[in-house]
């Protein structure tokens, strides 16, 4: 998976099951990557560099190939693990993360819904809305509120 590792160690997760730590690079890429026992081949995304880079470019586009390069696997085989290791599509995490941002910024209330939906990479303020009503079950005026 690496073509050199600096760091191979053995740890536990909270729920007792041992987990694979490298720190190492791939060709051009560098970063920890958590392999867990838990699911055979899955990834752990709390250590990992791919949370990082999504919350960077959350204005912008987010491609699935991006976060596989860095991961070191193809498109295909990443939106499998990282599926079996999140519970949830790549795609639906970027989007999870930029929920989280945009309520944030709505609680704030210093900018408005469409300058949110800009500044977290939602399409425009409809897009934003949707979503917030979809996982949540309430306007984004409602959320303001609480």
């Amino acid at each position: 998976m690496f073509k050199q590792v600096s760091e191979l160690s053995m740890a536990q997760t909270d729920e007792g099951s041992p987990t694979a730590v490298a720190a190492g690079s791939a060709p051009g890429e560098s970063g920890v990557f958590v392999l867990s026992a838990r699911f055979k081949g899955g990834l752990h995304i709390s250590a990992t560099p791919r949370r990082d880079y999504v919350v960077a470019h959350l204005d912008e586009p987010i491609a699935v190939g991006a976060l596989a390069k860095i991961a070191g696997r193809s498109p295909f085989h990443f939106t499998r693990v990282f599926n079996r290791s999140v519970g949830m599509t790549p795609y639906r995490y970027v989007v999870h993360l930029r929920l989280r941002r945009a309520l944030e910024l709505v609680r704030d209330g210093r900018h408005g819904l469409a300058e949110i939906a800009a500044i977290t990479g939602f399409a425009d303020q409809s897009h934003l809305s949707r979503w917030i009503r979809r996982v949540h079950g309430v306007p984004p005026t409602e959320l303001a509120a609480l």
